[in-house]
């Protein structure tokens, strides 16, 4: 589905805020409209398993990698479905409007954390509107994985503020054919692989934003995307190449990047408008 396929949801309708404490109650209040606030740490375990063995009425299955038609099956809109991927379930939200998921702020920042190292904590599709704030999200063990803390694929509208994305998982989001995406005052590191990939898409801002400790392929993927921007960014102790771009629009503003400078890929084909460079030693790249 290309972006201008997308359709425009109406967001007029009154938004339900609902408060959950575990990973079933979080699944259940997954639906268009709706804030849902975490007032403790939810880790999808064996959770996901047991939902989809004891309740297959509740939620539909389907086998890693399988060929997922989502636009011929009407009960996986506004609703989430889960993906059986190499070590667990993944849990792929579809076709939902105006949600957003955040800490009780009046108790503190809270985990979305998941067992299953070769899928995403949460992977949105055909999805618009969508807030994550104030969370900490990762997986609970470390290693190499397939899967990586957040994806949005045919998204629009999409908004992760005061958030931390962790490893092991092998990215800290994955943004592919979808448009306008601001991550603000948020962390990614300890991912396996690489930062970030952003694919086809357009209107990305990262602002504010600290990515350290990643490893070890090129950090930042992107390709065919226009306008995306990093302003006020710090990336340090970050292994692989820097970064890689095909046919993209991207500038760095006010950005500290600290990298190995035989290693910073395409940056010298980047415009970088008041940004230091420095390498591993806190030299400053001349």
């Amino acid at each position: 589905m290309s972006l201008l396929m997308l359709a425009l949801p109406s967001f007029s309708q009154e938004v339900e805020e609902i408060h959950v404490n575990d990973a079933i109650s979080f699944v259940h209040a997954l639906r268009s409209n709706r804030t849902i606030v975490l007032d403790c740490d939810i880790d999808f375990g064996k959770e996901l398993q047991n939902l989809a063995k004891y309740n297959p009425d509740e939620i539909q299955v389907y086998r890693e990698y399988e060929d997922v038609d989502i636009a011929a099956i009407s009960n996986l809109h506004n609703r989430p479905y889960l993906t059986e991927e190499f070590d667990g379930m993944q849990l792929n939200l579809h076709d939902i409007h105006n949600l957003t998921i955040r800490s009780n702020e009046l108790l503190g920042t809270y985990l979305l954390r998941i067992e299953p190292r070769y899928a995403y904590v949460l992977r949105f599709v055909d999805c618009s509107n969508i807030k994550l704030e104030n969370l900490v999200m990762g997986h609970t063990e470390g290693g190499y994985c397939e899967g990586g803390v957040v994806a949005f694929k045919n998204c629009r509208d999409v908004t992760i503020n005061h958030c931390d994305l962790y490893g092991c998982g092998m990215e800290g989001i994955n943004f592919s054919n979808s448009s306008k995406l601001r991550f603000t005052n948020s962390i990614i590191r300890d991912c396996t692989y690489q930062i970030m990939d952003l694919n086809t898409s357009q209107d990305i801002v990262f602002e504010k934003s600290l990515f350290f400790r990643n490893k070890e392929f090129t950090q930042l993927n992107i390709r065919g995307c226009n306008e995306v921007y990093f302003r006020e960014c710090l990336f340090h102790s970050n292994q692989g190449p820097f970064l890689s771009e095909y046919k993209s629009n991207i500038s760095f503003v006010k950005c500290d990047i600290c990298h190995d400078v035989n290693q910073l890929g395409d940056l010298h084909m980047t415009p970088l408008i008041d940004c230091n460079v420095w390498n591993d030693f806190g030299v400053k790249k001349e």
